[in-house]
């Protein structure tokens, strides 16, 4: 494109209507290099922009304030939203390390960065896929369907990227069984973290879950398949959440979740007739009178009442036009409940902090009482032996000078050393330590208070 040719601006203003439910590639979906949780919301945002032109036009454009909105983003500064379009240049995608088709496993593969470049002028990101990328985000096989919405709301990497492998799901009971190892690279998780499955199944399994069924349409649990003690396996049940029909035609008209072909006015048309009991010339004419959004901010005020919602309402009628005529507001809390409000967020925020800082506590003194039963081993053992351990150590390890120095000062305890020894040892050097029955950190917790 032209550095001179700018889009028109009828153009650019279309996409604050762009659709709000993505068909996403399983592909792009289960990603071998994932996105963060930032990088995730904007490429589903840029390629709903762009599904529909992915093969007629090599470059796209969008309006960074138009992605701002989309992701939940207020505030003016958007280095955070440049910084990420950077990492999506740089990032990569595996095709197939979910393959469902396992005969066609090698002739499928394919790898390309999330984008083949971006742009920004005046306001305006220009963006391009790799032809590989565009061919499978256009034609694809299997369809996650994912709403912008809902990943908007979305504070974690984890949630969101667990939310995208689940949905794919959504028509049956279960999702497929996934190896431990691969789950781990779906959802992003470095392989140094988390590597004792209590702490992975907590920070990122049971965290996710927790986001996924306070924010998405789905409800989900985790099952586990255990080989020998150890867990092998994962897999997801998933339950469709029930929405009444009231809350549909709400979300319908307000969100811009209509499906392809639907006309917004005419799905306004369909609530006042259907549940606000106009007849549909009515419907029509108040639409040529009041504007769209202004007649949908009525609809959402009335059906949010109290009256309504309990049905104390007689004519919904009489009571929706006069709150078109005159202007319904919806009444602000008063001074009271916000004070209750956000002493209760303070609260809320005490008893969190005090519940890390105890889990903290405990996983300190969990590593103390480790370390202890180590360090006896190791002093323990015959000199030779001993020497050579500590001498392999610090050529396995590579170790500064400074470090050295701490061991002198302090031996293989030493804060900055023992991470990396305990390491080493259970690495190279595990039957060692066999004999010790150590406790398991529940055990060991609940052992401090007898």
């Amino acid at each position: 494109m032209d550095e001179l040719n700018y889009p028109p601006s009828d153009r650019i203003s279309k996409t604050d209507g762009h659709r709000n439910v993505l068909k996403k590639h399983a592909a792009a979906i289960h990603a071998t290099n994932p996105p963060l949780l930032l990088q995730r919301k904007i490429f589903n945002v840029l390629l709903s922009h762009a599904k529909d032109s992915l093969l007629t036009e090599e470059e796209h454009f969008i309006k960074i304030s138009d992605i701002a909105s989309s992701i939940g983003y207020n505030g003016n500064n958007y280095n955070s939203i440049k910084n990420s379009l950077r990492g999506l240049v740089r990032f990569y995608v595996e095709w197939n390390i979910i393959n469902d088709d396992a005969i066609n496993k090698e002739e499928c593969w394919v790898a390309s960065t999330f984008l083949a470049g971006v742009r920004i002028k005046e306001g305006i990101c220009y963006y391009s896929y790799s032809p590989q990328l565009k061919k499978f985000l256009h034609t694809p096989s299997i369809y996650g369907r994912i709403n912008l919405t809902t990943q908007a709301k979305f504070s974690s990497m984890y949630g969101l990227a667990l939310y995208e492998n689940c949905v794919r799901y959504q028509s049956l009971p279960a999702t497929r069984w996934f190896d431990l190892e691969e789950f781990r690279k779906l959802m992003g998780t470095p392989p140094e973290k988390y590597i004792i499955f209590r702490d992975f199944k907590r920070r990122v399994i049971d965290a996710a879950i927790e986001e996924v069924n306070l924010y998405s349409e789905i409800n989900i649990s985790s099952e586990y398949v255990k080989i020998s003690g150890i867990i092998k396996k994962i897999r997801f049940l998933i339950h469709k959440k029930q929405v009444n029909t009231a809350v549909i035609s709400t979300i319908n008209c307000f969100q811009n979740t209509v499906e392809e072909g639907d006309d917004p006015e005419e799905v306004c048309i369909h609530i006042l007739v259907n549940k606000f009991k106009l007849s549909q010339n009515k419907a029509k004419s108040l639409l040529q009178q009041h504007d769209l959004e202004y007649i949908r901010q009525k609809i959402k005020l009335v059906e949010n009442s109290t009256s309504y919602k309990t049905g104390q309402i007689k004519n919904v009628a009489a009571y929706f036009l006069d709150a078109l005529k005159n202007d319904y507001q919806t009444p602000r809390p008063s001074n009271n409940l916000i004070d209750q409000r956000m002493a209760s967020e303070k609260m809320a925020l005490k008893i969190k902090e005090e519940k890390l800082q105890k889990e903290a506590n405990e996983n300190i003194q969990y590593s103390n009482y480790i370390k202890k039963n180590y360090l006896e081993v190791v002093q323990n053992l015959p000199v030779d032996a001993k020497e050579s351990l500590i001498e392999e150590f610090f050529e396995h390890k590579k170790m500064a000078t400074l470090l050295k120095r701490y061991y002198l000062e302090s031996g293989v305890g030493h804060p900055l050393i023992w991470p990396l020894f305990e390491q080493f040892c259970n690495s190279q050097y595990k039957y060692l330590f066999s004999h010790l029955n150590l406790m398991k950190i529940e055990d060991f917790l609940r052992s401090l208070l007898e």
